[in-house]
């Protein structure tokens, strides 16, 4: 819609914007190669005149550069930067916490744009945001023209980029930046002239025209048609400007993918297709998608088959838009090749479902989301610290975020309490055991010195006597000395040394019954404080518990893989009775039942198959049952082209094939932006499938209508024995469900079908070659028929001695 203060008077000499609107100039760049590219290339042809120039002059702007923190330094004192803010300010977010896992660069592209204007909230909506890649090299004019764009009311503006050889480009783009003014100024085309001639491989490899090679997942097509022209169309094409429509707080899709519809959602997304108006080049190194090439040219089905990894109606919706990247005048001939690479280009997406997968809820977004997000709050609770346990959240956080922010905040605050609580437990108790033992050494000591002097009066008296001090004490006996003297010093000596020894033992026993008594009530002290402090830590945790378990349910419902797989299934749709080839399908059954009936006879009819193959008679005739109660839609699990499948293919609805594999995926209705209901799914099943059929059924439930029919069938050609019991039939269903089991067949109708198989694919393009190969089977199949009808009556739900095939009925939420 176009507003109506808003509009951009175009003078030769003058260019002015009434009524102008701030605008952010948003680039972001991780690791020292994107930021070297960034600063010494893309910034200094940012600074040619026609783009940061022009913009800073025309409407208040400024540059938000999105990188790593330890750069901050180095990109403030770079030259280009000191240039950048003679023009506008220059503005430096951390993205440290997007980029902790190599393998989520979609993810971490996508939050880093999304952070670089999400700050300003409600008010985004009176803001023009224009995107630079840091590899994203401009040419002069570039943004001056999409200014003029967003100025007449344009919400969505597109450009294309066109991926160089970085390795052969880079060294001539330097080349052309100016010393002086830390500009690189170069037109349009020679800049086109620069990018056809260092093409990337990813572009050679796409070009149609060419076919010298091929990449394996083809997003974008092109068509050469000289030196110095090349047309294309691309999925998505690059938005290089965006006035957005509504605030959108949190992303829920990859950039790419369609997360701009969530800002604009009602509108048709302007492309300046032509490189006259607007062009910048990408700088890819030389090897990038080498693991992608391949010889041969594939078929346009293959193509597209290899889309559906990726595509979304979002990024379809841009192949409709013709591109033309060209160094010189348009010459004649671009008219009609651009209609040749517009038929390729029709004839590929021909082959795409008219149901493709919407961007919110990607497999691919919702596969790699739980790991990025687990990665990113790790870095940030080591990153904030204590700040989550000493802050609230702020509000302009997401909602993921903020429950996060809680949750590491009560974790954090319960270690700390914990470990605060250990240690004060720990302390006390060694305090406790020290006044144990040093209370008991103390006595001791103070006896010990008190012994030791009266120990010491008892040699002075021994000394005065006469007697040696040393022969005192250690023999008691002094040869100079009489008898008596000796016996008098010795009674003498052992009697005050009988005392002082008595004496001093029983002090030492004293002091053992105190210190056992004061043993006694400090281990009761101790018991007490190991008790106090465990309660202290119950407590603790009965508080965290209550509070965390609410929050890691909520986190944890976030951090859940919703999918299995990333890889999004590839399904064929069309709608009615289905045309085949002769070979395939109802038109084969039907020149079967024609021969075999005219030779043998007609037998008793469940449906055009069990006729003349008795193992198939219950498969058909529950999908003529399905039929009868007014099936339309149809589903079928495997290629599509075995007569199994096509049993169903004279229904009047949508007719659906995906492969087992893609089945399994679990991301079938993720296939489709508004998922169709099916009346009826066809599974032919392996062997080892036949245990893990009630997996299947959940897999296909969401995508069937009420009281649809999910058949599976098995052909036991190998003669393998199973059995399928009760229990394992019930787990299959919920209790709405009606779930039923037959069996049929016998040696004889199984070697019938395999030889029916071998004469189908073997007979490869007539009808009478295979019907007269049909001829020799038709005996063998009507004795098949009629041994089994002596084994099994037709309705049989319990297995015969020996039985070939099993068909498992699902009627899903009501009664058949």
């Amino acid at each position: 819609m176009l507003d109506r203060q808003t509009n951009l008077e175009h003078d030769p000499r003058k260019e002015q914007v009434v009524a102008k609107r701030p605008t952010r100039i948003i680039t972001y760049a991780w690791g020292e190669n994107y930021l070297d590219e960034l600063l010494c290339l893309t910034l200094p042809a940012l600074l040619a005149p026609g783009n940061l120039p022009s913009v800073a002059a025309l409407v208040p702007c400024e540059l938000i550069i999105l990188t790593e923190e330890r750069f901050f330094a180095t990109v403030n004192s770079h030259p280009s930067i000191l240039r950048v803010k003679q023009f506008c300010p220059v503005r430096l977010i951390g993205l440290d916490d997007l980029i902790t896992m190599k393998d989520k660069y979609g993810m971490a592209l996508t939050h880093a744009l999304h952070r670089g204007f999400s700050d300003l909230g409600q008010s985004m909506t009176e803001t023009w945001q224009i995107f630079l890649n840091a590899d994203f090299i401009l040419a002069d004019g570039s943004l001056r023209n999409l200014l003029r764009h967003l100025a007449s009311g344009k919400r969505l503006v597109a450009s294309p980029s066109y991926c160089v050889d970085s390795t052969a480009v880079v060294a001539e783009l330097h080349r052309r930046v100016d010393e002086k003014t830390s500009a690189l100024c170069i037109s349009p085309r020679e800049l086109a002239a620069l990018a056809l001639k260092y093409r990337h491989n990813t572009i050679r490899g796409k070009t149609v025209n060419e076919r010298f090679f091929n990449i394996r997942h083809m997003d974008q097509f092109y068509w050469l048609v000289d030196n110095s022209t090349l047309l294309g169309h691309q999925m998505p094409i690059a938005i290089v400007g965006m006035w957005p429509q509504r605030y959108v707080a949190e992303v829920n899709s990859y950039w790419d993918y369609g997360l701009i519809q969530d800002f604009c959602p009602e509108t048709e997304v302007c492309v300046l297709g032509d490189s006259d108006e607007f062009l910048m080049i990408e700088l890819r190194a030389k090897e990038v998608a080498e693991d992608q090439i391949a010889s041969s040219w594939p078929e346009t089905m293959q193509i597209a088959e290899r889309m559906m990894v990726f595509l979304t109606r979002y990024q379809r919706e841009f192949a409709r838009h013709p591109l033309t990247l060209h160094a010189g005048e348009l010459t004649a001939a671009v008219d009609g090749a651009r209609e040749k690479l517009r038929v390729y280009v029709d004839e590929v997406l021909s082959y795409l479902p008219s149901f493709l997968p919407s961007h919110i809820h990607h497999p691919q977004w919702d596969y790699h989301l739980p790991g990025f997000i687990e990665a990113r709050h790790k870095f940030l609770s080591g990153r904030l610290g204590s700040l989550t346990e000493t802050t609230e959240a702020p509000a302009s956080l997401p909602t993921t975020d903020r429950i996060w922010w809680e949750l590491d905040g009560i974790r954090k605050t319960f270690s700390r309490k914990q470990s605060e609580i250990q240690e004060i437990r720990k302390h006390l108790l060694e305090l406790v055991h020290r006044e144990i033992t040093d209370d008991a050494e103390k006595q001791r000591g103070t006896i010990k010195q008190e012994f030791i002097k009266e120990l010491a009066t008892i040699q002075n008296q021994y000394i005065r006597a006469g007697v040696d001090n040393t022969v005192t004490r250690f023999s008691g006996i002094d040869p100079s000395m009489g008898s008596d003297s000796l016996d008098a010093a010795g009674q003498l000596r052992t009697n005050d040394l009988e005392a002082l020894v008595s004496r001093y033992e029983e002090k030492f026993s004293q002091i053992n019954l105190v210190k056992s008594s004061r043993e006694n009530a400090l281990n009761q002290i101790l018991t007490r404080i190991a008790a106090l402090c465990d309660q202290r830590l119950r407590r603790l945790e009965i508080d965290y518990e209550s509070k965390r378990q609410k929050l890691e349910n909520a986190y944890q419902q976030m951090l859940q893989r919703r999918v299995m797989s990333a890889a999004t299934p590839y399904v064929r749709l069309y709608h009615g009775p289905s045309a085949v080839s002769p070979l395939k399908g109802g038109l084969i059954l039907r020149g079967v039942k024609k021969i075999y009936q005219r030779m043998f006879g007609k037998l008793p009819r469940v449906t055009q198959l069990s006729c003349y193959w008795a193992p198939l008679r219950h498969f058909v005739r529950v999908v003529d049952a399905a039929a009868a109660r007014g099936a339309r839609n149809v589903l079928v699990v495997g290629s599509g082209d075995d007569f199994i499948d096509r049993t169903a293919d004279h229904l009047p609805g949508l007719r659906a094939v995906v492969s087992m594999s893609d089945l399994k995926t679990g991301n079938l209705v993720r296939a489709f932006d508004r998922p169709p209901q099916f009346d009826l799914c066809i599974c032919e099943l392996e062997f080892a499938e036949l245990a893990t059929f009630s997996t299947l059924v959940g897999l296909l439930r969401p995508a069937m209508s009420k009281r649809g029919t999910i058949v599976g069938f098995h052909l036991n050609s190998e003669m393998r024995p199973f059995t399928l019991n009760g229990a394992r039939i019930d787990g299959i269903s919920r209790s709405d469900d009606v779930v039923r089991c037959y069996f049929a067949g016998s040696p004889a109708s199984a070697r019938v079908i395999a030889k029916f198989r071998d004469a189908a694919s073997s007979a490869t393009g007539s009808f009478v070659v295979f019907g007269l190969r049909l001829l020799k089977i038709a005996p063998q199949a009507l004795r098949a028929n009629q041994a089994e009808a002596a084994i099994a009556p037709i309705d049989s739900t319990s297995p015969p001695p020996v039985c070939t095939s099993v068909t498992i009925e699902v009627v899903i939420d009501g009664i058949a």
